[in-house]
């Protein structure tokens, strides 16, 4: 399984209120947050009143939600396990609170398409446990901590977490019912293929050497979002689609992460489409004549394939084996204060020229605390180690070319206003890979290949009847 994406600061403007990161996550209806320096816009689309977000939407079927004998008409089933119309609403209910609103009808029917499918993969997944008496081998109590685990990603405890699923038209029974597919599923797969996917010793060295061969090409850190092309006559309407996903990403009003988890249909979608480091001559050849050209936190598409469109994000790249400036690690003190509701403009103005006064005097980051003290900045922490590499490019900026002893300007965002001070830096170097980090990512990789190829099987011999037209659910 993939690794999670290491949590980046959020951008130079937007900065923590302490104690709001619950009641945002709450308010917003689950909407993600980063984890590292406080919460992420959710997407404008969330907040729109689009008819797409809304509890009353039309449900697949072209039946109204309040319709309750409609609801729970059987849409498809699932080697004669029924998936209804209710049991659609809910996950799609749910997918849409946890990533936020959609723009237009287009999108409601990737969105629905993708609901569809993995409900009929988790009654596959759950079935072949039942069959092979593997699902009996874990208590309830193995789900409810997944539960609670996935509660907590919102920075909720499990009963809140389940009023707010209440809150936005879903319920804790279709969460769990997800939740319970996954997890019986990965522990299932590792049970079946775990031993045919060990990787041994000599196949690390292996990888280690091709690494070193490599030493000085090019990398990319890729993030990706995949839009399926499985009737020829969708292919422009699709593009159509991914050139909108396009310009909302561009205009800040939807996070590509949440894209991701959203529409994408590839195996990355759950992991907000990462796929972590790509060496350039392992790039897709459509890829390959785009990544090369692109700028880092910059996203590019749609990129035509014979079978899909991508949108690409590259994230980060570096070159292999070779030192990297953005290696380099920096200890970074911070202090600001947040706005609220009796913020004035002048009071902003007064604090900014406080601060400036101040720092022009900076003597070192002993002086941090009471020059915010004077400034009126009322949290300061202490220096905490950062990878260049891992701030977002806002503040990046604004620190590389620091010495140590030195400090930010006033950083001020809609949020409030931060100033950091580099109390510390080590220089970058080059290092290989740890060998047990290779042979996990490799053994990953080989898991997620036969799980990808079990689920395929299992597809191609079940009986799935649609009693609902397709073109209605999709």
């Amino acid at each position: 399984m993939m690794n999670p994406t290491t949590p980046r600061p959020p951008r130079a403007e937007r900065h923590a209120r302490p104690g709001r990161m619950l009641r945002t996550t709450l308010a917003a209806g689950l909407g993600l947050l980063a984890a590292l320096w406080g919460p992420t816009h959710a997407p404008a689309s969330a907040q729109s009143g689009s008819e797409y977000d809304q509890p009353t939407a039309q449900l697949p079927g072209g039946v109204s939600n309040r319709d309750d004998a409609a609801v729970n008409r059987v849409a498809v089933l699932v080697n004669d396990k029924p998936i209804t119309l209710y049991d659609i609403s809910q996950r799609l209910r749910l997918l849409l609170a946890t990533t936020g609103g959609v723009e237009n009808e287009d999108q409601l029917r990737v969105l629905r398409r993708r609901v569809v499918q993995t409900l009929i993969d988790d009654k596959l997944k759950l079935n072949e446990a039942r069959e092979l008496d593997f699902l009996d081998q874990f208590p309830e109590e193995a789900f409810e901590q997944q539960f609670a685990r996935q509660a907590a990603r919102f920075n909720a405890t499990p009963e809140q977490f389940e009023q707010v699923l209440v809150q936005v038209g879903s319920s804790r029974e279709a969460m769990m019912e997800q939740i319970k597919a996954q997890f019986v599923w990965d522990q299932l797969v590792r049970a079946r293929y775990g031993n045919r996917a060990a990787v041994g010793g000599d196949e690390v060295d292996a990888y280690l050497e091709r690494l070193k061969a490599s030493a000085g090409m090019y990398e990319y850190r890729l993030a990706e979002i995949q839009l399926l092309v499985q009737d020829p006559r969708d292919r422009p309407r699709i593009r159509s689609t991914a050139a909108q996903l396009v310009n909302q990403i561009q205009a800040g009003e939807l996070d590509f992460a949440t894209a991701a988890i959203q529409f994408s249909q590839s195996t990355t979608a759950a992991n907000g489409g990462n796929l972590g480091w790509i060496p350039q001559d392992q790039l897709r050849p459509a890829w390959a004549e785009v990544v090369p050209q692109m700028e880092p936190d910059t996203i590019a598409g749609p990129v035509a394939t014979p079978g899909a469109f991508f949108i690409l994000q590259l994230q980060d790249r570096r070159r292999i084996l070779s030192a990297d400036p953005l290696d380099a690690q920096l200890d970074l003190a911070r202090a600001l204060t947040s706005f609220d509701e009796t913020t004035t403009q002048e009071q902003v103005e007064r604090i900014v020229e406080t601060l400036n006064k101040e720092l022009d005097g900076f003597g070192g980051c002993d002086d941090l605390p009471s020059i915010a003290q004077r400034a009126g900045l009322d949290q300061v922490f202490e220096p905490s180690a950062i990878p260049l590499r891992s701030l977002r490019k806002g503040i990046r900026d604004r620190v590389k070319d620091l010495d140590v002893g030195q400090a930010t300007r006033p950083m001020v965002g809609n949020d409030g206003i931060m100033v950091m001070a580099v109390c510390g830096k080590s220089a970058p170097e080059v290092q290989m890979p740890a060998f047990d980090e290779i042979r996990n990512r490799m053994e990953g990789e080989r898991l997620a290949a036969f799980a990808r190829r079990y689920i395929r099987d299992l597809k191609r011999d079940a009986v799935i009847d649609y009693r609902v037209p397709k073109d209605q659910l999709f």
